[in-house]
């Protein structure tokens, strides 16, 4: 939810950039400099102060099917950047996206294999 995100990067520093889905997934997020992040929570990675710049993340979903992808970025004073984009997982098969952190844009998001 906003106010969660909101929370969190009030406490962890001025901004944040939020992937998250719903469904159970395991979730690893590259940023641009080779930062490794993993998500703690099954659906919901957190990256605190994000670079500008192509982050690769990858997703192992624990089940097959259709969902939704949501990436925010939070800053501190400014309006939510949100995207959302539908996707589709095969259980097990991990799914790799880069997403585009741009402060004049929302984030973007591109699926490969």
């Amino acid at each position: 939810s906003p106010a969660l995100f909101e929370l969190v990067a009030e406490i962890e520093g001025n901004s944040a950039l939020t992937v998250s889905t719903d469904s159970p997934v395991k979730m690893s997020l590259i940023d641009p400099k080779g930062k490794f992040t993993e998500n703690m929570q099954d659906r919901i990675l957190v990256n605190y102060n994000p670079l500008v710049g192509i982050y690769r993340l990858k997703i192992k979903p624990n089940q097959s099917g259709k969902g939704y992808l949501y990436v925010n970025r939070y800053e501190t004073g400014k309006e939510d950047k949100i995207l959302t984009q539908e996707i589709t997982l095969k259980k097990n098969k991990e799914a790799n996206f880069l997403i585009i952190n741009s402060p004049q844009q929302p984030p973007k998001i591109i699926n490969f294999f």
